[in-house]
């Protein structure tokens, strides 16, 4: 099972544009003018324990707010400036573990998502 993460007004943007071009096309063309909009992301990713690790050692009152959301199988994040900063810390110091490689891997792409978010002020979604 899997979970993509994605940034919600520009998958509502190729959505839109898919009626027309073809989803393909327009997820490209969001692609190449902004960069990693989205990625599918196995969800025994956030199982790990490295998340738990990770939290333990954020000082924040929002961690466990996080973990929550990163828990959930499916839905959105609003957009909060507050707590996309605390993701990017999470992701980061997942990154940054010694984890395993392909978990480095997912933490930078998701990371990449999150930020983009972030500039756009747009919710991400996870479905």
């Amino acid at each position: 099972m899997a979970v993509r993460w994605s940034v919600k007004i520009l998958r509502e943007w190729v959505e839109r544009c898919a009626e027309l071009e073809g989803w393909e096309s327009c997820s490209r063309a969001v692609e190449e003018a902004y960069g990693r909009w989205q990625y599918k992301v196995p969800y025994a990713f956030f199982s790990e324990g490295i998340f738990r690790d990770v939290l333990h050692r954020i000082p924040s009152n929002r961690a466990w707010e996080a973990y929550s959301l990163l828990c959930q199988s499916r839905g959105e994040i609003p957009f909060d400036e507050e707590l996309y900063e605390l993701l990017e810390l999470i992701f980061a110091k997942v990154a940054e573990s010694p984890t395993k490689p392909e978990n480095k891997i997912h933490a930078e792409a998701i990371l990449e998502v999150i930020r983009l978010a972030k500039l756009l002020s747009s919710p991400i979604l996870r479905e």
